[in-house]
């Protein structure tokens, strides 16, 4: 696992053309700046980059950003006997959420790059999922980081939904960041007030 200090470090050389069949795994603390960095590598046009909307059992919240698609636990749990998620996790609160995987076909086949989201813990397994689904399809993890370090944490406390759920998951994806088993590829610094040095650091790991 390759760690990169600062954003910086992947800006100003050459990169050749955004390779087909790749897939970004996003992962950060919440509220760490995934919706912004995607957004701005979208603006500055550096990566065909497309958020996979997820199936949620949980209330839709502003701070979604048209992400999500809300179910019944009846209708989650049909599509999960249906083996139709390649990623599912639960936030803790018995709120589920869950990749289709005709969401992140449907956005290979139109040339999108699909970011999908998760837990620490989930890489291997998506790996794995992802070449029995689309054997020419790759997955790149990248785990952003915040500066300040709390910056996050701040995030949080102001959105005011399950807060120590979601700080703890986030305290926990932190601490295991290390753990050679996660295979992570490469973790970034996402420093507030410079997201266009931490788009140009991970559309660079895109290519």
């Amino acid at each position: 696992m390759a760690i990169y200090e600062r954003a910086t470090d992947f800006m100003g050389s050459t990169t050749p053309p955004i390779s087909t069949g790749r897939c970004l795994f996003l992962l950060s603390p919440s509220g760490g700046g995934k919706h912004a960095v995607v957004d701005r590598i979208k603006t500055l046009e550096l990566a065909p980059v497309e958020f996979c909307v997820r199936d949620t059992t949980r209330p839709t919240q502003s701070w979604d950003n048209g992400s999500h698609r809300n179910l019944t636990h009846e209708e989650f749990h049909a599509r999960m006997r249906g083996s139709e998620y390649l990623t599912l996790m639960t936030d803790g609160t018995g709120n589920l959420f869950g990749i289709r995987r005709v969401e992140v076909v449907e956005l290979l086949n139109q040339g999108k790059i699909p970011v999908l989201r998760g837990l620490v813990s989930h890489v291997q397994d998506l790996k794995g999922q992802l070449a029995e689904q689309d054997p020419s399809a790759s997955l790149v993890s990248v785990f952003m980081t915040t500066e300040p370090e709390d910056a996050w944490w701040k995030v949080v406390e102001e959105r005011g939904f399950d807060v120590e759920g979601r700080v703890s998951t986030s305290m926990h994806d932190l601490c295991n960041l290390n753990d050679p088993k996660r295979n992570i590829d490469r973790i970034v610094v996402n420093s507030w007030g410079h997201l266009d040095e931490t788009a140009h650091a991970i559309a660079g790991l895109l290519r």
